[in-house]
């Protein structure tokens, strides 16, 4: 089972889902209508339609697909199932996924022991989410396979290119043709995905296409010229990587022998589907059907070339495995009687020292491993025996050859390159020399035990100090094994060395008690090790930081002492610093937080910071946890998802109490505050530096209108001096019925809220009405000016917003006078207009919608607690119990006072100072 925590991003449930092997899904739904299995192909009579054959639906166990040629329609597990239950496939769907979908998606989990989607604690926007990310995924999926097809045809057309591949890998035309193998000729690619209905945003999706930095309508391809080969997985493309050729273009860009598709980063590549990773190897679907044996090869055209020999293999294209895939893997690998690793034999060794790590890991899981090495034929040996003669010999530390390198001419470094390569083989070049599939079973029928591995790979010519201690490690492992194998080791051993069987025994019973000694040696100093005082304990195991990352250490008793096991919980741990309490001075009382807090700190690793904040309510989640940390430090914080509760725990001892900031998130009359600016608080009569109080006035930056509404401290002289001004400029703007209204309701906002006097005297709605011309803004706009700087039209509210909008910028400038500009029917609109109807009297009745969580928990929205005034045309006439809480200023007809002749109509330098 998984848990909510586990399932924060889509991968970590459609991933495991998907996975059920396909066989055994549709030897389940349809057990009657299998009329033939061969291979890997199992034929199916298709339930949704006639057939003449009795065998049109095709699922394919290697590859974890399937395909209706008479309905026309395939994909993965997930979308067999949906296919079975309802006859139909959900493809090109966005937003809310059909219940044929979840029906599939829910058997299958429940196949799997997992719990339905919709049990995971998820709100419906989150559910909703990962499959919004399934379906773009899905679709990314369908433009990397149509991209393949259009590669493919450009392959066959190219004679060139074809015969280049042939020739160097020995793949025929069907090899091609079933490994969708293309050649990125980009001419005219756009064009057919377009026409074949994809969008622009959907070829980025894929990520073989990056957008133009200026123009929208221009994409551009990602390879140029290379050999496409694409990741075939559940019936179709999953992946593409790239052989450069004589034709791939001479750049920077270009320098490497392989490209990859590039995957989504949230920063870097924010435009590729979430779906779009680096995470299966290839043809790693074979794992789900479970083979006999399977073979770990090095490099993509090596795991082809077995591949269309018959032979079981996946890649991961590189030398080693990463320790994500392994985690991945190994459960597949366990349903696998043996894993045969075959690298590529070539001086540096690497190939064979990364398959003894591989066979490492194996051996620790428990999973039976051998190790095969592709004899060298006569090219291989005769440059080999060249490059010893300048001192290259196999296993040569890079070191030393860069050392060399640095000795040579450019012309002699030229030939030994030229060496190095021909001394090489690996599995695809052994088929080009003329090798047989029989040849190559040969070769893993010989495939030796790591161990025994280890004992052919000991040099013939090797200093005596280093042949003994590759003795010793090798008599140790031996030591090391069952006592049935000990003795055929070795003998192994002394047919390579010469030496007596009494002299390696002796010499394993030493090597095993050295082994042993020093194991005991390195748990007690692994105890003794000074990590400091743990951050923690929880039972027997404990949590400390070591260089910024969380380590767990885990203790327990053996008969040969106590053992000790440490892991790396996470590359990082966050630290506290502050706790920001925004107190809006309301009373909830449908809602448990009574204060909105924000807690916000920084992620800290050894190599990096990243700032981090989050609120309070989503730290004690820990499916919020852990995506806050991918959102805020991307793939930099490698962790699992599991173990979000002890990044939580350590995290939250290492911070202790952090400081508080009280954070005001509102302009105006706070409860206990008093009246609070930006940079002004008065409380009980005092003017105080808002700074001072240890608090700040945040209105948010969703509110641009809001924000910039500020008090600036005034002298005796200036206050003197704005009074005169308001007494005369502003009253004599226009006639004194207009503007003496204007200023009372200006200034009633404090009284009113301020002293709580609106339930013996509630407030009322100021319309300003008049055709356009009349100077209805210009008039209410000085007036707001009183409560903050207001120097254009566009710093007004407008009911071009939604009515919502208004409200919501409304709730956060108490007992100042807030103006909403342009009212009338025509500019709110028919399907706004009850809203605005709504909201004017909720204001009345200092009401707010109620809204409900998706956790049934009904939050009250702020009431607008300030002095409302609305200009406009109309007025709502219809609506008597608006106009019974409104006072009508009509501006119509009226002319301004000549006392006011020059006045600034766009500001007043004296208001904007108060």
């Amino acid at each position: 089972m998984i848990g909510r925590s586990e399932v924060f991003e889509y991968r970590s449930y459609y991933k495991q889902v998907i996975d059920l092997d396909i066989g055994t899904v549709v030897k389940e739904l349809l057990p009657g209508r299998i009329t033939d299995e061969s291979g890997s192909t199992i034929f199916v009579d298709c339930p949704h339609h006639t057939s003449v054959s009795h065998r049109s639906l095709h699922v394919w166990t290697d590859k974890q697909g399937w395909y209706c040629h008479g309905c026309g329609v395939g994909g993965d597990v997930l979308q067999l199932v949906e296919f079975i239950q309802s006859g139909q496939v959900t493809k090109d769907q966005f937003g809310k996924m059909p219940e044929s979908h979840r029906n599939a998606r829910d058997w299958l989990a429940d196949k799997l022991g997992l719990p339905h989607l919709g049990q995971l604690g998820l709100n419906l926007e989150e559910i909703k989410k990962l499959e919004q990310v399934r379906a773009l995924t899905l679709r990314a999926w369908e433009c990397l396979t149509e991209t393949a097809k259009f590669y493919h045809q450009k392959l066959l057309a190219n004679d060139k290119a074809l015969n280049w591949l042939i020739e160097k890998y020995a793949f025929d035309k069907k090899v091609t043709e079933d490994f969708l193998i293309g050649y990125a000729d980009n001419t005219g690619l756009v064009k057919h995905l377009t026409d074949a209905g994809f969008t622009l945003r959907e070829l980025t999706a894929s990520g073989a296409f990056r957008p133009d930095a200026q123009i929208d309508e221009i994409v551009h391809p990602i390879f140029e010229g290379r050999i496409i080969f694409p990741y075939l997985s559940k019936g179709r493309v999953v992946f593409l990587i790239a052989r450069k050729t004589p034709w791939t273009p001479d750049n920077q860009y270009e320098a490497g022998k392989y490209k990859k598709l590039p995957v989504h980063d949230a920063k870097q590549r924010p435009w590729v589907a979430e779906g779009i990773d680096n995470g299966s190897l290839f043809n790693e679907d074979i794992l789900t059907s479970r083979p006999n044996y399977v073979i770990i090869t090095e490099g993509i055209t090596d795991c082809i070339s077995l591949i269309c020999r018959g032979f079981p293999a996946i890649s991961p294209v590189t030398v080693n495995i990463r320790g994500n895939d392994w985690e991945r893997i190994i459960p597949k690998l366990r349903g696998v009687k043996q894993v045969i690793l075959c690298q590529d034999n070539e001086i540096s060794e690497a190939g064979w020292k990364g398959a003894l790590r591989s066979a490492a890991r194996l051996a620790k899981e428990q999973i039976t491993c051998r190790v095969a090495q592709l004899p060298l034929g006569r090219e291989q040996e005769s440059a080999r025996q060249q490059l010893q003669q300048h001192n290259i010999h196999p296993g040569i530390d890079p070191k030393e050859l860069k050392a060399i390198q640095e000795l040579k001419s450019l012309k002699e470094w030229k030939e030994i390159e030229g060496w190095l390569e021909a001394a090489k083989i690996d599995v695809c070049s052994y088929f080009v020399s003329g090798k047989s599939a029989a040849d190559f079973q040969t070769v893993i029928d010989s495939a030796l035990l790591p161990v025994e591995f280890a004992i052919q790979s000991i040099p013939e010519e090797i200093k005596d100090t280093e042949r003994t201690g590759l003795l010793n490690d090798v008599l140790s492992e031996i030591g090391h094994q069952p006592k049935l194998e000990q003795e055929r080791l070795l003998k192994v051993l002394q047919k390579k060395t010469g030496e007596g069987l009494t002299t390696l025994r002796a010499g394993m019973k030493e090597a095993v008690e050295k082994a042993n000694f020093q194991q005991r040696e390195n748990i007690r100093n692994q105890v003794e090790r000074n990590l400091g005082t743990p951050v923690f304990q929880r039972g027997i195991r404990s949590f400390y930081l070591v260089d910024n990352a969380i380590v767990e250490q885990y203790v327990r008793d053996s008969p040969d002492g106590p053992l000790v096991s440490s892991q790396e919980i996470a590359n990082f741990h966050i630290r506290i610093t502050e706790e920001e309490i925004n107190d809006d001075g309301e009373i909830h009382e449908d809602s448990p937080a009574a204060m909105h807090k924000i807690l916000s700190g920084e992620i800290i690793s050894k190599e990096w910071k990243k700032p981090f904040r989050i609120e309070a309510q989503e730290w004690g989640s820990n499916a919020r946890l852990a995506a806050r940390i991918s959102e805020q430090a991307g793939a930099q914080a490698m962790f699992s998802t599991q173990d979000t509760d002890t990044v939580r725990l350590v995290s939250s001892v290492v911070s202790g109490i952090p400081k508080q900031r009280v954070v005001y998130p509102i302009f105006g009359v706070h409860p206990k505050a008093g009246f609070v600016s930006p940079s002004l608080s008065i409380n009980q009569g005092k003017i105080i530096p808002t700074p001072e109080t240890g608090a700040i006035v945040n209105v948010g930056g969703d509110y641009a209108k809001a924000q910039r509404l500020d008090l600036v401290s005034a002298t005796e002289n200036e206050i003197k001096e704005i009074i005169r001004h308001l007494l005369t400029d502003y009253l004599d703007l226009q006639p004194r019925e207009l503007t003496l209204p204007i200023l009372a309701h200006t200034f009633l906002g404090p009284l009113l809220f301020g002293l709580n006097l609106v339930g013996e005297f509630p407030p009322y709605i100021l319309f300003l009405v008049g055709s356009s011309g009349q100077g209805k803004t210009e008039t209410a706009k000085l007036a707001q000016s009183i409560w903050g700087d207001f120097q254009v039209k566009e710093h007004l509210a407008s009911w071009g917003s939604t009515p919502e909008i208004n409200r919501q910028e409304a709730a956060r400038c108490r007992g100042v006078l807030w103006v909403i500009d342009d009212f009338k029917r025509q500019k709110i609109g028919q399907a706004q207009w009850g809203n605005a109807i709504r909201v004017l009297l909720d204001y009345a009745d200092l009401q707010a919608r109620k809204r409900a969580t998706p956790g049934s928990k009904v939050i009250t929205a702020y009431p607008m607690k300030c002095m409302l005034l609305v200009t406009g045309e109309d007025i709502p006439a219809a609506e008597t119990a608006l106009l019974a809480r409104s006072l009508i200023v009509n501006f119509e007809g009226q002319t301004p006072s000549a006392s006011c002749a020059g006045f600034p109509f766009r500001k007043t330098t004296l208001i904007s100072r108060f």
